[in-house]
């Protein structure tokens, strides 16, 4: 609770997170490094997908799984591409071989 307290000054009883890293600036920094595994069996760095909790390769830039990638957003992952709208948002939601570009 004394804790607590530093980073509620005004005794609200509640924090936020921005209040929490404020006070604790190492809270950030480990919140992004929280998904960084150790090596699997096979010597290959991993990290774990905090949408679906996947275990990826490190050398995957997204989640092989839902296909969100280490910001947490939806990112195109290499070797593929995806369709845009007609004003360059939207479009479909598959994700296409390079080899099958039209």
């Amino acid at each position: 609770a004394s804790i607590i307290s530093l980073a509620d000054p005004h005794s609200t009883g509640a924090v936020t997170w921005e209040h929490f890293v404020a006070t604790f600036p190492t809270a950030a920094t480990v919140r992004r490094e929280k998904a960084v595994l150790p090596k699997g069996d096979d010597g290959e760095a991993q990290w774990q997908c905090e949408n679906c909790t996947f275990i990826n390769s490190m050398r995957d830039r997204t989640c092989a799984m839902c296909c969100l990638g280490w910001s947490g957003e939806r990112e195109v992952p290499a070797g593929k591409w995806v369709c845009t709208g007609p004003d360059g948002v939207g479009g479909c939601t598959l994700f296409n071989p390079n080899s099958m570009f039209y």
